[in-house]
């Protein structure tokens, strides 16, 4: 009775706290607050409502695994409700527990099969587990169910933009703005696409070709996509190209281009650029560390648990390892077989063009499969890998993870300090997370 008494007055003084640090904006003192005030053991006798607010709140300043596990109790006794499923899905896949959040979905998806937003984000998972496939017929599904709805068909065309299929991305964009006139967020990237976009096919009848392409990929109509391919190889992005290819059965690609472009472990070349112990490391590695432009989780990128910075590579003067590491990643290049890189996605007849981008990860950090639909060429520089802990088991240092024909994951590559890895953009790639309490950073890197 006195335990009652005891956690009845605690309730008492923390909603009235808690009503003031709210209304001060001192959202991240009133998470505090609630963990030292009631250890989990406490949870299951705390009002639904309360432990519900916490898990919104907990999300709303990005505490996942708070939100996780305030909203964990919650969902035993409540595993059906989207209003739940939904927010604790969104901290599990934040906090890369894909596995997880889409048992929880699926849970909800078992009584409401139409969910929008449950399809939504069980796509989300698909997408960052690289079943691009299945995500697709996710998002489609649910604009199947709200074909007028403006969200459905933004999350649709966000994800073809990131899969390079620009031109059927921007049709989505457009779409968004006839449901809702000037929104200011599918102005600018329908904007930002125009600006990147190449001309296709000049036959207005094939403006959609892309489409079409995965289309029949989709439905393993694995001829007529290779018809399509084979009509349209002088006429589109050969990056672009490559990449549908890479979605045939090795028997069709044989038809129109030459297969071992596809297979990583001769496309992948390895090189030690700098000794491990090169002074040089340090120095970029501080100058890493130090770039404002690092965010934690960057929006649109691949990077997860980990910072990402913008652009360190595209001009010189930064600092002097900077540009040293510039000299030896172009001289490198230049250094390949011409015949290689024509048959990556050429011609080369310009001066290289060179851009590249900071990462660094922490303790369960990884990069989401993905490709690099702006480049012909690309890469990643390791400036500082963590040891190698276990040696019968991958991920201690977020080994680097290609991706052949049809998704089948085809080599792993263990990074050291100093090493780079070049390979074609359009081969896809992933990351290990990382098993490891030390950052791992990296530079990765494109060349047009």
């Amino acid at each position: 009775m006195a335990a009652n008494s005891s956690l009845h007055k605690t309730l008492q003084e923390f909603t009235q706290e808690g009503k003031n640090l709210l209304s001060q904006g001192r959202s991240q003192e009133l998470l505090k607050k609630f963990e030292y005030s009631f250890r989990p053991n406490i949870w299951p006798n705390l009002p639904p409502q309360l432990m519900f607010s916490i898990g919104e709140i907990a999300i709303q300043n990005n505490s996942w695994q708070l939100a996780a596990n305030v909203l964990r109790q919650l969902h035993k006794n409540d595993s059906k409700t989207p209003a739940l499923s939904l927010p604790l899905s969104e901290a599990l896949i934040q906090l890369g527990l894909f596995n997880e959040a889409e048992a929880v979905l699926q849970t909800s998806l078992n009584s409401y099969p139409h969910d929008p937003s449950l399809l939504t984000n069980l796509a989300n998972i698909k997408s960052e587990l690289g079943d691009y496939r299945q995500a697709e017929l996710l998002y489609r599904e649910v604009i199947a169910i709200r074909p007028h709805e403006f969200l459905g068909n933004y999350n649709l065309a966000g994800f073809l933009a990131i899969l390079g299929r620009e031109e059927e991305a921007l049709y989505y964009y457009k779409i968004c703005l006839k449901i809702i006139p000037n929104a200011p967020e599918a102005v600018q990237r329908l904007q930002q696409l125009e600006r990147k976009e190449k001309p296709q096919i000049d036959n207005s009848n094939n403006s959609n070709y892309l489409q079409d392409i995965y289309k029949a990929i989709e439905n393993s109509d694995w001829e007529t996509a290779t018809s399509k391919l084979d009509s349209c190889k002088s006429n589109l992005d050969l990056v672009r190209w490559h990449s549908a290819v890479l979605e045939l059965p090795e028997s069709y690609q044989n038809k129109i281009s030459n297969q071992h472009l596809y297979d990583p472990k001769t496309q992948v070349q390895c090189k030690d650029l700098f000794s491990t112990n090169d002074l040089l490391l340090n120095e970029i590695a501080d100058y890493i560390k130090q770039d404002p432009s690092l965010i934690w989780n960057r929006a649109g990128k691949p990077t997860r648990l980990g910072s990402q910075s913008h652009e360190i590579l595209a001009s010189r003067g930064r600092s002097p390892a900077i540009d040293q590491l510039i000299d030896k990643l172009t001289e490198t290049i230049q250094s390949f077989d011409k015949e290689y890189l024509k048959s990556l996605a050429g011609p080369w007849d310009k001066p290289l063009k060179l851009s590249g981008w900071a990462v660094v990860l922490s303790k369960g950090g990884y990069q989401k499969r993905h490709i690099h639909p702006e480049a012909r060429l690309s890469g990643v520089f390791y400036v500082r890998v963590p040891k190698i802990l276990n040696k019968a088991a991958h991920g201690d240092c977020g080994d680097l993870c290609f991706f052949g024909t049809q998704n089948q994951k085809k080599l792993i590559i263990t990074p050291k300090d100093g090493m780079a890895a070049f390979f074609p953009s359009f081969l896809p790639h992933c990351t290990v997370p990382l098993n490891n309490d030390s950052e791992r950073i990296c530079i990765a890197f494109n060349v047009e």
